[in-house]
């Protein structure tokens, strides 16, 4: 049986959904992408992630207090403590003594994020018409990511952020690769994308 692939275009270079709606429900969000079978692809991620989710923190609650402290550091590349969100600081920057805790920094990691600036680069890559290129980027050896021209790309105007995938490739080369892959996509054109 023939497995439906995604109709992709591009924008400008950029990889997109060449047919797509914005989907919504149960914590989740994202696009339905139209498939060349009539069908729709999924791809969604977490509506309002935790500080857990988003820095892809995958440790259990329990795990010791400095395991965490350094696994949201590295994931963050956070060095000064008034970067510490779950800690309080005084006027120097210095931690006040007593804040910096395992039950806070727990609680914190647990939370929904409420920093407009993180969320706005959340679910760029995976829940935007732009999803399915980041999807066929990962699907892709280096060497045909190299060969195709692939790379992280961004739409935005000032003060925004839009990520996408673009390649320079010929049409007829990204679905040679994509078609010897037996990868679930297809580029039909050059022309752009629209809402369904």
């Amino acid at each position: 049986m023939k497995k439906p692939k995604v109709l992709l275009t591009r924008d400008d270079f950029a990889i997109v959904a060449k047919k797509y709606a914005f989907v919504e429900g149960h914590g989740l969000a994202g696009i339905a992408a139209l498939c060349d079978d009539g069908s729709t692809k999924f791809f969604t991620d977490i509506r309002s992630p935790t500080y857990k989710q988003y820095f892809k923190i995958d440790l259990p609650d329990d795990a010791s207090y400095e395991t965490k402290k350094c696994a949201v550091l590295k994931a963050a590349d956070w060095k000064f403590p008034d970067e510490f969100q779950w800690a309080e600081t005084d006027e120097r920057g210095d931690i006040i003594p007593g804040t910096d805790t395992d039950e806070r920094l727990t609680k914190w990691l647990n939370s929904k994020v409420d920093d407009e600036g993180i969320l706005e680069a959340w679910g760029g890559t995976t829940m935007s018409e732009y999803a399915p290129g980041f999807a066929l980027m990962r699907s892709l050896s280096e060497e045909d990511i190299k060969r195709l021209d692939l790379r992280e790309g961004n739409l935005a105007s000032p003060g925004t952020w839009v990520p996408c995938v673009v390649s320079q490739a010929s049409l007829e080369d990204l679905n040679e690769v994509i078609a010897g892959k037996d990868l679930p996509f297809i580029f039909v054109d050059d022309e752009g994308s629209s809402e369904m």
